[in-house]
């Protein structure tokens, strides 16, 4: 956690309060209960706290410090900085973490790929995208389709939402060797 929250720019006495927020915040999502509610609270508290940073709080080089100058530029509207800080280091934490172990746990089994692999550190992007393949994180992330679109022939109106599944594309996709992590793909 202190690693995500430093390449996120954050700093000093933050770093360990903002520590518990992936977990932290899939345990408020759950079902009511004790887990629940006593997450509730520290969940509100983290999210202010969030909610409150600003540029000078971050470190400047680091991720976070990119995302204040987008906004300041334009690029991304007003006021969502802190949202897209909130979503690293809360959920998307977690599906990092998953991401990263199950490529592992795939490469672990293969011991050929990992050797193509350390031959060639260039490939760790095409070897992570295959984890992904392999075994994905989330199985379906929802979205709001904001100006209407037109896939495969199929109409999604403006204002719509829709499930991308993620977990379709998975091994199904290339055969025989599926279940085998492919650098080049």
């Amino acid at each position: 956690p202190q690693v995500a929250g430093e390449l996120m720019g954050l700093w000093g006495e933050r770093l360990p309060r903002l520590a518990p927020a992936g977990p932290l915040f899939f345990d408020v999502g759950g079902p009511p209960g004790d887990l629940v509610y006593d997450a509730f609270y520290t969940a509100m508290e983290l999210l202010q706290e969030i909610g409150a940073l600003t540029k000078a709080d971050m470190t400047p080089g680091s991720m976070g410090w990119s995302l204040f100058e987008a906004e300041e530029r334009g690029d991304i509207p007003a006021d969502s900085t802190t949202m897209l800080i909130w979503n690293y280091i809360g959920p998307a934490f977690d599906t990092t973490i998953n991401g990263i172990g199950s490529t592992i746990w795939y490469l672990a089994r293969d011991p050929e790929a990992w050797k193509i692999l350390k031959e060639d550190p260039s490939l760790i992007p095409s070897a992570f995208n295959e984890g992904l393949r392999m075994e994905a994180p989330i199985s379906i992330w929802a979205r709001g389709c904001r100006d209407g679109a037109e896939i495969d022939g199929i109409t999604i109106p403006a204002g719509r939402r829709m499930c991308v599944v993620l977990a379709s594309a998975n091994p199904d996709v290339l055969g025989d060797d599926s279940t085998r992590i492919d650098q080049g793909n």
